[in-house]
């Protein structure tokens, strides 16, 4: 029986229990009113004695009356709500399954949350870490902003990167449809707080949460392996979030495109392209390929730098973690005034038409809510993002002998 059935016959039963006298009592008393009529006693006698005993009845109807009043409520009133029973813990194993789907793989790898992994789900999220990320080691990398070389500026500023990991392939559709459907446009915590009260607008070509081209919700049939476009640097900052990575600096990026090697003389030799200084149109897809669209993420792969990281150079820029601008070889009083602040964009594009404007060294900006159909981006993790210095990719070394 349920509950609030249950509390209903209680109640009925309970009024039953208290109202019975008033169902026997008032037939009884009226009985007793006329019965003296029907008894050999003198007319006065008669009035009186049934005088008194309907006087008697409506005495004890009023006041059983007023006892079922007191009581009625008791019958009628719903039970209180009991407390819900919580449900139950979230399937540990099902969210994992759902991350490593999504390519959170290295939002898992956190040491706050790789401690709740099995052995073999952290191997896993370990597998995919190391087969779509290439690892880029630490050094000096030379890091120019605009084409320093043809402005006849100092030749960059010299900087120092730790170890890191960035993606071998830009963001594809396939892989940002999984940010939009998961519900991220609404959630606070993935945005900076300064671009909260504009997120509404980020929407695509039938006004849903997106990339500016798609329409529905998703992008166009066969369109799921390109470069996600039409983002903005928040969009691809709050996605790089989500999977627990981030945008890439200019100095990890020049240096994963230039590949930066210290000559015995003391001379840093960093290249303009991933293979060697003079444009290849067979290996990057600019304006002069004659492609005229971005080509697939994965594509170009025999033009790949150190690690396997492709299309550094061409098909679209890449959003950088950094601002547009110089910060070197210039005095104050000549410092580089922007009418709105600008992000960094790296690599050139499909339509990049100077092959100066597609190097390693070539650095350009857009406004960082900017959503143009040739830009894109990729992510990167620091190694000392992840727990220790390194992360083993051996099958055969447990998680827990990671140093922490």
């Amino acid at each position: 029986m349920r509950p609030r059935t249950e509390n209903v016959v209680k109640g009925s039963k309970r009024v039953l229990r208290r109202t019975w006298p008033i169902v026997a009592g008032v037939p009884v008393a009226a009985m007793l009113a006329v019965l003296p009529q029907w008894l050999p006693l003198p007319p006065s006698a008669v009035w009186w004695i049934g005088g008194v005993v309907l006087s008697a009845a409506v005495v004890f109807a009023v006041v059983l009356w007023m006892r079922w009043r007191r009581s009625a409520p008791a019958s009628v009133a719903p039970a209180p709500p009991r407390p819900q029973p919580r449900g139950k813990p979230a399937d540990t194993d099902a969210l994992v399954e759902d991350m490593l789907g999504q390519g959170r793989y290295a939002l898992l790898l956190r040491p706050e949350i790789r401690a709740n992994l099995t052995i073999e789900q952290g191997h896993r999220a370990l597998d995919l870490l190391t087969a779509e990320m290439a690892a880029i080691g630490a050094g000096e990398v030379m890091v120019n902003r605009f084409d320093d070389e043809a402005l006849g500026l100092p030749q960059g500023e010299l900087q120092v990167i730790d170890d890191l990991y960035l993606d071998r392939t830009t963001v594809t559709n396939r892989r940002f449809l999984e940010f939009v459907t998961a519900g991220s446009y609404a959630d606070r915590t993935l945005w900076r707080p300064e671009i909260w009260p504009f997120v509404g607008n980020f929407l695509d070509l039938s006004a849903r949460p997106g990339p500016r081209h798609w329409q529905n919700g998703t992008y166009l049939p066969g369109e799921e392996d390109l470069p996600v476009t039409g983002v903005s640097w928040y969009e691809a900052d709050a996605y790089a979030r989500w999977v627990g990575k981030r945008l890439p600096t200019d100095a990890e990026w020049q240096k994963a495109c230039g590949s930066p090697v210290r000559l015995a003389e003391g001379t840093l030799v960093q290249r303009r392209f991933p293979w060697g200084d003079a444009m290849d149109l067979s290996k990057a897809n600019v304006w002069k390929a004659e492609s005229q669209r971005p080509a697939p993420a994965a594509a170009y792969d025999h033009a790949a730098g150190p690690g396997g990281v492709v299309q550094l150079i061409g098909n679209v820029w890449e959003w950088t973690l950094e601002d547009f601008g110089l910060s070197h070889g210039l005095e104050s009083a000549a410092a580089l005034i922007l009418p709105a602040p600008m992000k960094s964009i790296r690599g050139g594009a499909f339509d990049t038409y100077f092959d100066s404007q597609a190097t390693s060294q070539f650095q350009s900006g857009e406004h960082p809510l900017s959503r143009k159909h040739n830009i894109g981006f990729r992510c990167a993790l620091g190694v000392c993002q992840l727990r220790g210095e390194s992360v083993p990719v051996d099958e055969s070394e447990s998680l827990e002998e990671v140093p922490a």
